[in-house]
């Protein structure tokens, strides 16, 4: 602690070069924005010239949307820092350890912790937010609790074709991951485990995760939602390849035709094949 001028100066100097390198980085992220109006189909990218674009093909550009707005607070937090750090360089002087100790603690507390005990908390309260911690009083034919009258005529088809699904399926963020999935977790303040609206496990063991969106109009959920995707990319889960996605239309209804011909389609021949290996 008696070289703390020193340690604030070199701070100072490395958050200068990481305001430098957020700032590159943000010209080469997209400039579009998310809808967060529902517009009949699944869409959550509107590029710099008004086009709207399907999620299922720019996942990853909506990613960088997100890491877009992320880097913008951090330039904000890193510029705030920096003045408050000059600040204190200029008018330093010596402190005991202690004083120092408890001041640096202070200071960073909110930006150096993330304790997880809270980020459980927060997680348990966005899934009951969301719908999945009320009971709607929406059944399956089997009893299984629903959360709206869009998954009843889905669990249904899936009943009529003879796939069995699991409710209430909770996937928790693994120990372990990738330095990038780890700072894409804490950065986009990810939850701490997620819940699909449907699991199907295939013969040999697979697992097929299906998403129902209904609130797409909302901006609460669209960004639940969003996180969400980020959560799945991270944990390969895909759409096209083992993630179903299909959406209410605006005025809230669904289209069993079209449910049942994902599940003929793509989900039966899915099973066929896992079979026959």
């Amino acid at each position: 602690m008696r070289n703390f001028r020193k340690a604030l100066a070199d701070d100072i100097s490395l958050q200068e070069r990481l305001l430098v390198q957020y700032e590159k980085e943000l010209r080469t992220l997209p400039t579009g924005i998310l809808d967060e109006s529902c517009s009949g189909k699944v869409v959550h990218y509107i590029d710099a010239k008004g086009r709207e674009h399907n999620s299922e093909k720019t996942q990853d550009v909506m990613i960088k949307i997100s890491r877009r707005k992320l880097l913008e607070k951090k330039i904000l937090v890193i510029q705030e820092n920096l003045k408050r750090q000059k600040k204190l360089y200029e008018k330093y002087i010596s402190y005991t350890d202690e004083n120092i100790m408890d001041k640096v603690a202070r200071v960073y507390r909110k930006i150096l912790l993330r304790e997880k005990e809270k980020a459980e908390q927060a997680a348990e309260h966005e899934h009951s937010s969301s719908g999945g911690g009320e009971k709607t009083g929406h059944r399956s034919l089997t009893g299984k609790e629903l959360d709206s009258k869009s998954e009843v005529i889905i669990s249904m088809l899936l009943d009529v074709y003879g796939i069995k699904y699991y409710r209430g399926v909770k996937i928790y963020w693994p120990y372990g991951m990738s330095e990038e999935a780890e700072r894409s977790w804490a950065e986009l303040e990810l939850p701490v485990y997620v819940v699909p609206d449907f699991v199907i496990i295939l013969p040999s063991g697979e697992k097929i995760y299906w998403e129902h969106l209904g609130m797409l109009g909302d901006k609460k959920y669209s960004v639940r939602w969003m996180k969400k995707q980020v959560f799945y990319h991270w944990l390969g889960i895909t759409q096209g390849v083992n993630l179903i996605v299909t959406a209410d239309d605006c005025n809230g209804s669904i289209d069993p035709a079209a449910v049942a011909d994902i599940i003929e389609t793509k989900l039966a021949p899915l099973i066929t094949k896992a079979k026959k290996n």
